[in-house]
């Protein structure tokens, strides 16, 4: 791998963030993925399942939820000009079809992963937020400390929201290069098919 495609890998990998903002960001994570759940929430009844879910589940959804959803705005950034350049400094030797290739292959598998975990994220927080609505409208989940809750809702309904935006625009995004990426494959076979007739 060359150093500008390397550079580009570490920006879209989130690699190249300051150690502030780094540690800001587990801090951020590690307290809503444990404050939220313990904080805004009582057990009504003896045993309840939903409790549990909403408390010990929600630390789990929340730090995942939390961890996909960053990923997924990281390589919401995937710009395949970007890859093409990269590639054209690194491999000026290559062919322009092969530079072509490995520009949007490389920039499909970063789409393609920002695809999945704004899904996850979208997901996730989705599940969180009805887990707790069945849990206060059956009676097995009160409301510890209300402010708590309701930051917790807001907080996790607009991550849901942010999570369904990003899997259909990062959708549609990877089905472009897909289209691109097959177009450039076929170019390049036809080529080949063409040296090997002459």
């Amino acid at each position: 791998m060359g150093d500008e495609v390397y550079k580009l890998h570490k920006k879209l990998n989130g690699e190249d963030w300051e150690r502030i903002s780094t540690i800001f960001m587990i801090i951020l994570t590690v307290s809503l993925s444990f404050g939220i759940p313990f904080f805004a929430f009582v057990s009504t009844s003896d045993s309840s399942i939903i409790y549990v879910a909403v408390t010990a589940g929600g630390i789990l959804i929340w730090l995942f939820g939390i961890i996909s959803m960053l990923i997924a705005s990281l390589k919401f950034q995937v710009d395949v000009n970007e890859f093409v350049r990269a590639y054209k400094r690194d491999y000026s030797e290559r062919a322009e079809i092969e530079i072509l290739e490995m520009a949007y292959s490389d920039a499909l598998s970063h789409a393609q992963e920002g695809l999945k975990n704004a899904l996850t994220a979208w997901l996730l927080f989705g599940a969180w937020v009805s887990l707790t609505e069945i849990g206060l409208v059956s009676g097995n989940l009160g409301i510890k400390n209300s402010s708590v809750f309701w930051f917790g809702i807001g907080v996790a309904s607009l991550l849901s929201f942010a999570g369904f935006i990003f899997t259909i625009l990062l959708y549609l995004r990877k089905r472009s290069i897909e289209k691109a990426l097959f177009a450039i494959q076929l170019k390049k076979s036809d080529k080949a098919e063409i040296s090997i007739k002459l």
